[in-house]
C-alpha cells in the first residue's frame, strides 16, 4: 500500500535538523566547552542515524524497507547506550563531566535545564554546511537511490 502523504512529508521536513546533528558533529570540543550540538545530544551521529532510519520506514511501509531501517535505528539506539554506559564506567574526568552535563536522549539536558544552548555554540559554519549538505541529500537522492523526495503530493 501507498505511505499516508503525512509521513511522506516527514523526512523532507526532519532531514534538516538530522543533517545538523551530523555536520555539528565535527566541532571539536575546545577544553572543557561543550559544543552546541554536543548540548543536543552526546552522540549526535547515531541520533542522527535513528532519526533517518525512523524517518524513513514511516515513508517506506514496507517489509524490506522496516528490515533494513529498523535495524539502523535499533544499531543507532543500543550504540548510543552502550557508549553511554561505557563513557560513565571508563570515561576520564572530561568524559563524566560532559555526560553531567548533556543527555543521550536528544534535548533531554536542554528540557532538563541541565544545559543552554546559544547561537554561537552553533554557528555559521556549522549552519552553512547543514545547508550545503541537505541540498546534495536532496539533489543526489534519485541519482542514487533512483526515488525523487521532490516533489511531493
Amino acid at each position: 500500500f501507498e505511505p499516508i502523504t503525512f509521513f511522506r512529508h516527514l523526512p523532507l521536513a526532519l532531514m534538516l535538523p538530522v543533517c545538523l546533528l551530523v555536520v555539528g558533529a565535527f566541532r571539536r570540543r575546545d577544553g572543557g566547552i561543550v559544543p552546541g550540538v554536543l548540548k543536543i545530544t552526546r552522540h549526535p551521529v547515531l541520533w542522527a542515524l535513528a532519526i533517518w532510519a525512523v524517518m524513513h520506514m514511516a515513508a517506506n511501509p514496507y517489509g524490506a524497507a522496516w528490515v533494513l531501517f529498523g535495524s539502523m535505528a535499533a544499531l543507532a539506539v543500543f550504540g548510543s547506550i552502550h557508549m553511554d554506559r561505557r563513557q560513565q564506567t571508563d570515561g576520564d574526568a572530561r568524559d563524566l563531566a560532559l555526560v553531567a552535563e548533556t543527555s543521550n536522549v536528544p534535548l533531554a539536558a536542554l528540557i532538563a535545564g541541565r544545559a543552554r544552548l546559544q547561537w554561537d555554540e552553533i554557528g555559521w559554519p556549522t549552519t552553512i554546511g547543514t545547508v550545503v549538505v541537505y541540498g546534495v541529500l536532496l539533489w543526489a537522492h534519485k541519482a542514487v537511490i533512483g526515488i525523487s523526495p521532490l516533489p511531493l503530493p
